[in-house]
């Protein structure tokens, strides 16, 4: 009794370390496929806007941090920025485009579907939340009527400059599809499992035997 005891907490463990690592590792290939569709859907909102033309002022400044200066035919404004962060001049164009021309969700949306099948990541539907992330609501989603499935949250992602605004994707996988790379490569852990299953169940029935006589 002992013995099985024993197992069930070793199994409810293992299988506790299955799940968590498993969400981990599909969390970071959708985090990723979401990062590269919002680059993705931001070049096609800018190629859709001809008439917008931004001009950047060169650093002058040494500094990491420095103040840039971003002018367009309509505004003038200046923002502190990280020389060394490849990402900031996309995020510029996010914060100047959110006020006319807004991400598109069905876009966005769109896009991660193809990057989560490029990469042979398995999912059956998803969707995504445009957020407000100062007032802390969402603006807009593709979210479907009827959700067939268990749908993943992955993280918010900040969009602008500013960080006003933000996207979070969520993806219906089937629990099998998702923990199964990762029991794939565990396969000794579960082999130990089942050889532990065949001796608790021995020691039982020969126990059980021996009281019976």
């Amino acid at each position: 009794m002992v013995l099985l005891v024993l197992f069930l907490v070793l199994f409810g463990g293992w299988s506790a370390d299955i799940y968590s690592s498993a969400v981990s590792e599909y969390r970071q290939s959708i985090n990723q496929c979401l990062k590269q569709a919002i680059d993705e859907e931001l070049i096609i909102r800018q190629s859709s806007l001809e008439n917008v033309h931004i001009w950047y002022t060169p650093y002058t400044d040494t500094s990491r941090f420095v103040i840039k200066t971003i002018r367009s035919e309509d505004f003038v404004f200046q923002v502190r920025v990280n020389k060394l962060d490849p990402t900031v001049v996309p995020r510029i164009h996010q914060y100047i485009f959110e006020s006319f021309h807004p991400l598109n969700v069905n876009w966005l949306d769109s896009l991660l579907k193809c990057n989560m099948f490029k990469n042979s990541i398995p999912f059956e539907e998803s969707y995504i939340e445009y957020r407000d992330l100062r007032k802390g609501i969402v603006i807009s989603n593709n979210a479907p009527l009827e959700k067939i499935g268990r749908y993943l949250g992955f993280d918010v992602i900040s969009l602008d400059i500013a960080h006003t605004v933000g996207v979070k994707a969520y993806v219906s996988v089937p629990f099998w599809t998702m923990v199964k790379p990762v029991m794939s490569r565990k396969k000794i852990w579960l082999a130990v499992f089942g050889l532990a299953v065949l001796i608790s169940l021995f020691f039982l029935l020969h126990t059980g035997n021996q009281q019976l006589k």
